[in-house]
């Protein structure tokens, strides 16, 4: 879907707007209930706008409803609540309330992606100016800095993506593209468009629209589809747009689209695929049938390419209850036609006028009325020809130059506009002549070597000369905005603008370069999905990940602003791209802002909920930073369905139970992370991990009393050792067999019957077996709990038996465990009872 530069500015300035009025909101309603502040219907409403994002009803706090609510509806709120607004704002009240039977529909008609009309623009601009100059501009800051920003680079708008919260688009199903009179609102034709619906509500099954070249056919079509798609008399379960259109005309030649529709079958059968998606068989046939199950409005555009004897038949057996526009420069002759003439004078003029006022091109601005009046009728009332005119003026050219040659004038119009262009618009003209093909912002910025600013002007003014279209397509993961060269604009600048060698050569070998990085990135990925320094990237994100790889850099040492300032020119290039907040979260979470990590976090999860790694990465960070251990397993779990047989995934698992105390899943985890491929980098780790959940389960059971537990659980552990690999039981393996083989004896106090008191010594007697398999010198270790230390003289004493042992710090395995002891740790020592100053403990290991 594309989007002109007038709907995500009037976008940019509603979500302003909302924004400052659901704080106000906030403010207004302090601590009440959801249900003391919204009325039934309206708690309903923002609880079903919730849930269609996802949002369940355990999260549904005041905060997360406001967040749900639209400018209409905070301003109810704030009348409701009025007498706990401030002055200034209660003061604005009545304005604000006037202002929704404004603001309302052009909210709609942008989140609904309904064409824009004429106004709707100035309507926005207009009421957010007065609120900063009315008013006491300090309630509303967002709306202050959103004018802050479209007056100091317009171009940033292009960054925003289309999002706000409201109810399900009330039309039927379409696929409808967004006409390219969006930036002006629709002009003249009414009595054609009002005579085409009635046609279409009737009992006329066809109705064509013809006309010339470039007289309006195709936005005509659009404009009555849209009235339709919101029009509750016209019934329709889907309205269906399929366009053949093959060729443009250019200065000297009609250029053939690539790619295009070559005849009547291949129209059926892309039809078919906007109502089914897929099918076998003969897609006239499929089309029918849906015709026939369901009321359809099929709009057939351009139909003078593929006209035939099947389209005609087809025509023909349009079902009952289905309709069909068609526009085309030539009758089928089975239909009811309108016949599409120019503008009037009139609309002429006032398309030329807005135009010139919506592109701020002040030499048209400054004609007066009968300059205005003479200048459209030298373009003989076609839209083309007035929109052509208009991006030449606004390039630069005057006027009269533009004027001259009437049979000329797309050829005009086009070289006037590139030699006015800016060098940045040029440079990417280049880029997309030597590389042709869709290109993200992202993969501009890296071929033209641009930040992201620089594009998004360069690009920007393009969009207003034509030479470049914009669509919003599906992509890996998300909605991704791509650009790419008109076929017109192709065939004009490779006539008159070939590219030098040394460019095309520039560009050639920045793309080699942008390859070679996107498969770099791609193996590390491939190999290492969760290392925190390899990027999970599709081919638009490359540029981006570019930028991300320099933040990585700037984080390691320590340059954390200069690292987060990355972070955000990544996101400017490629503002879908989840990498850019995941990078960015750890960025803050090595800096210690663990609050803005978690945020950044959210973000990226919003953007790729089902990415295992990005999964992975949030819960391993929850929870070793010990910020929310629930919440950090629900993410890992997650991460580990979609990779089932990750052994870093399930490691993590495995490690997450055993912090939440959940002793007995972090067993089971680390014992099922040994049997998966890949996991024998990890074998020692996971055996330890299993250890350590043995031994705090089997001991809470005995403190507990469930001895009869403790003894399956017992049981169940020995089994499971059976099956571990000896070499994964060297070292600290060895202690906390130990361990376990002293908790054996504490269940065996507990128990009196003689039988099952034989059955524990067997236990222990075991797991000795098994620390004698693995080291036999680990055999003469001891147990024992720190009884006392004296941290400034760094000793202590560990008691063991009946007897206690002195120990120095340097005694330690790892000095590091010095700061985890304490009275009653449980150790493991070597004893040394032969020390001429006393018995000691040597090699002790930490292992609480």
């Amino acid at each position: 879907m594309s989007y002109s530069a007038t709907r995500l500015t009037c976008f940019a300035l509603i979500s302003a707007l909302e924004e400052d009025t659901r704080l106000h909101v906030e403010e207004a309603v302090g601590d009440l209930e959801p249900l003391d502040i919204f009325t039934k219907d309206e708690y309903e409403k923002v609880v079903d706008r919730c849930s269609r994002e996802r949002i369940s009803g355990a999260q549904l706090s005041m905060g997360t409803l406001i967040q749900f609510i639209d400018y209409a509806d905070g301003i109810q709120l704030l009348n409701r609540f009025s007498h706990n607004v401030d002055a200034d704002l209660k003061e604005e009240l009545p304005r604000l309330t006037q202002a929704i039977s404004k603001i309302a529909p052009i909210r709609n008609r942008v989140a609904h992606t309904r064409p824009m009309e004429i106004e709707d623009l100035p309507t926005v601009l207009d009421f957010c100016r007065s609120l900063r100059t009315n008013g006491n501009k300090e309630l509303w800051p967002n709306v202050g800095l959103a004018i802050e920003k479209i007056s100091q680079n317009p171009s940033y708008v292009l960054s925003l993506n289309i999002n706000l919260k409201g109810d399900p688009d009330p039309g039927p199903m379409h696929n409808l593209p967004i006409p390219d009179f969006d930036e002006t609102g629709f002009f003249g034709r009414k009595k054609q468009v009002e005579r085409i619906k009635r046609i279409v509500k009737g009992a006329y099954p066809v109705v064509s629209v013809l006309g010339d070249g470039g007289i309006g056919k195709t936005a005509i079509a659009l404009k009555i589809a849209y009235d339709l798609l919101d029009d509750p008399n016209a019934n329709f379960d889907a309205i269906v747009w399929v366009t053949a259109k093959s060729e443009r005309l250019t200065t000297s030649e009609v250029v053939r689209i690539s790619g295009a529709i070559e005849d009547s079958l291949g129209l059926f059968a892309s039809a078919a695929e906007s109502l089914a998606g897929s099918f076998e068989g003969d897609p006239i046939d499929e089309v029918l049938s849906y015709l026939a199950s369901f009321k359809v409005l099929l709009i057939l555009d351009n139909l003078e390419t593929v006209l035939d004897a099947r389209l005609r038949e087809f025509l023909l057996e349009i079902p009952l209850g289905s309709k069909v526009i068609i526009t085309s420069r030539i009758g089928v002759g089975v239909e009811n036609p309108v016949n599409l003439g120019p503008l009037t004078d009139d609309e002429a003029e006032r398309l030329l006028y807005v135009l010139a006022r919506t592109r701020e091109v002040d030499a048209l601005k400054a004609l007066d009325k009968d300059g205005m009046s003479r200048v459209s009728k030298a373009m003989l009332g076609r839209p083309a020809y007035i929109k052509w005119f208009v991006s030449g003026v606004q390039a630069g050219k005057r006027p009269e130059e533009l004027l001259r040659d009437n049979g000329l004038f797309l050829d005009y119009c086009m070289s006037n506009v590139h030699k006015f262009l800016r060098a940045g618009a040029q440079t990417v003209l280049k880029c997309m002549q030597v590389l042709p093909g869709v290109r993200t912002q992202s993969e501009i910025a890296f071929l033209c070597e641009f930040n992201a600013d620089q594009t998004q002007a360069a690009i920007l003014e393009l969009l207003t000369t034509n030479f470049v279209h914009m669509r919003t397509q599906s992509g890996s993961r998300e909605v991704e905005t791509t650009y790419e060269l008109t076929e017109f604009g192709r065939t004009y600048l490779e006539k008159q603008h070939p590219v030098s060698s040394d460019d095309r050569k520039r560009f050639q070998s920045n793309n080699q370069r942008l390859i070679a990085l996107g498969r770099s990135l791609r193996d590390e990925n491939s190999a290492s999905p969760y290392d925190p320094g390899t990027l999970d990237v599709s081919a638009g994100e490359f540029g981006a990940a570019r930028v991300l790889r320099s933040a990585g850099r700037k984080a390691e040492i320590r340059k954390f602003d200069q690292a987060l300032q990355d972070c955000a020119e990544a996101r400017r290039l490629s503002p879908n791209y989840f990498e850019t907040w995941r990078v960015e979260a750890q960025i803050y979470a090595q800096s210690g802002d663990y609050s803005s990590a978690r945020n950044a976090f959210d973000r990226a999860i919003e953007l790729a909920p089902d990415s295992s790694s990005l999964n992975y990465f949030f819960g391993s960070f929850l929870v070793d930073e010990n910020i929310d251990l629930d919440s950090g397993l629900t993410f890992l779990r997650k991460a580990a369905r979609k990779d089932p047989d990750s052994a870093v995934v399930l490691r993590q698992i495995s490690w997450a139970n055993l912090t939440n105390g959940s002793f007995r899943e972090a067993f089971d985890s680390a014992i099922h992370v040994l049997t998966v491929p890949g996991s024998s980098p990890y074998g020692v780790e996971m055996t330890v991990i299993a250890l350590r959940a043995a031994s705090y389960n089997l001991q809470l059971d005995i403190d507990n009393g469930f001895i009869d537990r403790a003894m399956e659980f017992a049981e169940e552990v020995l089994h499971q050792l059976e099956c571990i690999t000896v070499e994964y039981l060297i070292g600290e393996p060895c202690d906390r067999l130990l361990l376990l083989a002293s908790i054996c004896d504490s269940l065996r106090d507990h128990i009196e019957d003689d039988f099952l008191r034989r059955k524990v010594a067997t236990f222990k007697s075991r797991l000795i077996e098994f620390v004698r398999r693995a080291d036999a010198s680990s055999l003469d270790r001891r147990i024992g709990q720190v009884k006392t230390l004296v941290p400034d003289k760094a000793y202590g004493f560990i008691t063991s038996g009946i007897r206690d042992y002195f120990f120095h710090i340097r005694d330690l395995l790892s000095q590091q465990d010095w700061f985890h002891l304490e009275s009653g740790v449980t150790v493991a020592f070597m004893p040394d009872d032969e020390n001429p100053k006393g018995i000691r403990a040597l090699n002790v290991a930490w292992l609480n």
